[in-house]
Protein backbone atom coordinates (compact mmCIF):
# COMPACT_ATOMS: atom_id res chain seq x y z
CA UNK A 1 0.00 0.00 0.00
CA UNK A 2 1.29 3.50 -0.74
CA UNK A 3 2.40 5.71 2.13
CA UNK A 4 -0.40 8.23 2.56
CA UNK A 5 -2.11 9.97 5.47
CA UNK A 6 -4.87 7.34 5.09
CA UNK A 7 -2.53 4.34 5.40
CA UNK A 8 -0.21 5.93 8.00
CA UNK A 9 -2.11 8.54 10.06
CA UNK A 10 0.96 10.26 11.58
CA UNK A 11 2.61 10.76 8.17
CA UNK A 12 3.50 14.29 7.10
CA UNK A 13 4.73 14.60 3.50
CA UNK A 14 7.58 17.08 2.94
CA UNK A 15 8.94 18.60 -0.27
CA UNK A 16 12.60 17.84 0.47
CA UNK A 17 14.06 15.17 2.72
CA UNK A 18 15.87 16.67 5.70
CA UNK A 19 19.53 15.77 6.25
CA UNK A 20 18.47 13.39 9.03
CA UNK A 21 15.25 11.66 9.96
CA UNK A 22 16.53 10.04 13.15
CA UNK A 23 15.83 11.70 16.48
CA UNK A 24 18.80 13.06 18.44
CA UNK A 25 19.11 12.12 22.08
CA UNK A 26 18.07 8.51 21.63
CA UNK A 27 20.15 5.53 22.70
CA UNK A 28 23.33 5.21 20.64
CA UNK A 29 22.56 8.33 18.56
CA UNK A 30 25.93 8.48 16.72
CA UNK A 31 25.53 4.91 15.45
CA UNK A 32 21.92 5.59 14.42
CA UNK A 33 23.07 8.62 12.38
CA UNK A 34 25.85 6.57 10.75
CA UNK A 35 23.44 3.79 9.84
CA UNK A 36 20.93 6.27 8.41
CA UNK A 37 23.68 7.84 6.27
CA UNK A 38 24.81 4.40 5.07
CA UNK A 39 21.26 3.50 4.01
CA UNK A 40 20.73 6.86 2.26
CA UNK A 41 23.96 6.41 0.31
CA UNK A 42 22.99 2.85 -0.64
CA UNK A 43 19.55 4.02 -1.82
CA UNK A 44 21.16 6.83 -3.85
CA UNK A 45 23.65 4.43 -5.44
CA UNK A 46 21.05 1.78 -6.28
CA UNK A 47 18.61 4.30 -7.75
CA UNK A 48 21.23 6.10 -9.84
CA UNK A 49 22.54 2.74 -11.12
CA UNK A 50 19.03 1.62 -12.15
CA UNK A 51 18.42 4.99 -13.85
CA UNK A 52 21.68 4.61 -15.76
CA UNK A 53 20.82 1.10 -16.94
CA UNK A 54 17.26 2.12 -17.84
CA UNK A 55 18.43 5.20 -19.71
CA UNK A 56 14.95 6.75 -19.94
CA UNK A 57 13.15 7.09 -16.64
CA UNK A 58 14.13 8.76 -13.37
CA UNK A 59 12.96 7.88 -9.87
CA UNK A 60 10.38 10.12 -8.20
CA UNK A 61 11.11 10.73 -4.52
CA UNK A 62 8.57 11.29 -1.78
CA UNK A 63 9.92 12.31 1.62
CA UNK A 64 7.91 12.16 4.81
CA UNK A 65 8.23 12.91 8.52
CA UNK A 66 6.46 11.24 11.43
CA UNK A 67 5.04 13.52 14.10
CA UNK A 68 6.77 11.53 16.87
CA UNK A 69 10.13 11.68 15.08
CA UNK A 70 11.71 9.82 12.23
CA UNK A 71 10.65 9.61 8.62
CA UNK A 72 12.02 8.44 5.34
CA UNK A 73 12.22 8.64 1.58
CA UNK A 74 10.40 6.46 -0.89
CA UNK A 75 11.31 6.29 -4.54
CA UNK A 76 9.29 4.99 -7.45
CA UNK A 77 10.10 4.63 -11.13
CA UNK A 78 7.14 4.35 -13.46
CA UNK A 79 6.66 4.44 -17.21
Amino acid sequence: APLTKETVPDLQPVDVAPPRFSVSGTTNTPMVHKMEQLLREAQDFICSSVEEVDGLEKFREDAYLRKDGGGGRTRVMAN
